[in-house]
């Protein structure tokens, strides 16, 4: 499984760049916004969501007992 570290050596840009473009694309250059999704789709990443539930601590999961 590729990493967003991979992607980013890849598209020749800092992971923090990657994670803008997948986020907040109107914060970044066209020209580099087309280096990281060719990277991206070259290698077929795709977001680890459990990764980002860690970092992020939420899960959006509801638990129901009955």
């Amino acid at each position: 499984m590729m990493k967003m570290s991979d992607v980013a050596k890849l598209a020749n840009v800092s992971p923090a760049t990657v994670s803008r473009v997948l986020r907040q694309p109107e914060l970044v250059s066209e020209e580099t916004k087309r280096k990281v999704l060719g990277a991206i789709k070259e290698v077929n990443y795709q977001p680890h969501l459990i990764a980002r539930q860690f970092r992020t601590k939420e899960t959006k999961i509801i638990l129901v007992v009955v």
